[in-house]
This record gives C-alpha cells, structure tokens and sequence, in this order.
C-alpha cells in the first residue's frame, strides 16, 4: 500500500510539473493573440494521463497542483477576488483533473469556469467571455486530442498500477 502512495505521489509530481513547463512554453510562444490572458496550451494532457492512470484522486491532484502553481505566477494584477481566483486559477485544472474519460468534456468545464469568472469578475458580457475563453480552449482542446491519441498506445506510459500486479 505505501509503495502505490509514494509512487502516485511522485508520478502525480512529475506530471504536474511537465503541464507547469508545457503552460510556461505555450504561453510564451502562442499567447501573442489573447491579450487579456489565456493561451493555447496543452498543460491538461499531463493531468488527463494522471487522471486516467491514477483515476479521480490523480487527476484532482495533479489538476490542483498545476492551477496552484500557476496561480503563485500569476501577475497580482489579475487577482481580484478569492472567487475569481478559484474559478480562473484553481477549478479549471482541477476539473480537468476530475474528468477521466472526457477530455472535450474537462475542457468544457475549463472554458465554463473561466467565463463565469469574465462575467463577475471582468465584466464581460457571457457570450464575449465565452468566444474569448472558448477560442483558446478549444485550440488546446484540439492539441490534446491529437497528442492523446497516440499517447494511449504508449503501455510505458499509460500502463496502470493495478496492470502491473496483474503480470
């Protein structure tokens, strides 16, 4: 049992910190075009591999860690509310983090939270936040899908835990 925690924890770590250095390189490559922040990014393909190897409890984490982190980078000029911090920093990855058999559906999610926070928050209207916040997502959405999809034929990395006691 401890040897399955420590290696969730550390598997959990390592994916989460390549989403953190997949966000940071998309971000400064390919966020030219969303000026009031945002970016194509595929930072949830590591969260959507610890969701599906480790289920709901690797995904949450490994999505709470990302935004966590990412909120700590963040410009103080973008924090304006403990709510409108949770629902652009915090929620977003994390749920992603809870989908395990739907990417288009955690990214849905994704794009929902961040445009309730461009309505209360930014004072965007519901149908511009969500152009804005679905144009990149859907993007990144995209990105994932077509990353995912030779990624599950890969048995080093998407082999389970459990799979392993079964050999």
């Amino acid at each position: 049992m401890r040897k399955n925690t420590i290696r969730l924890i550390v598997e959990v770590s390592i994916l989460a910190a390549l989403g953190l250095v997949f966000d940071l390189l998309c971000g400064a490559f390919l966020s030219f075009a969303w000026l009031n922040g945002g970016s194509i990014s595929i930072a949830c393909l590591p969260i959507l591999i610890a969701a599906y190897k480790y289920d709901f409890k690797g995904g949450l984490l490994c999505g709470l860690l990302v935004g966590s982190i990412q909120l700590i980078w963040a410009k103080s000029s973008y924090l304006i509310h403990p709510v409108q911090v949770m629902l652009d920093y915090v929620i977003p990855y994390l749920l992603v983090g809870a989908v395990v058999t739907g990417i288009i559906i955690g990214f849905a999610l994704k794009t929902l939270s961040q445009t309730l926070s461009g309505v209360w928050y930014w004072a965007t209207p519901f149908a511009e936040s969500l152009v804005y916040n679905g144009s990149y997502n859907a993007v990144s959405c995209l990105c994932c899908i077509v990353l995912a999809i030779p990624l599950s034929f890969n048995e080093a990395i998407m082999r389970r835990p459990d799979e392993e006691k079964a050999k």
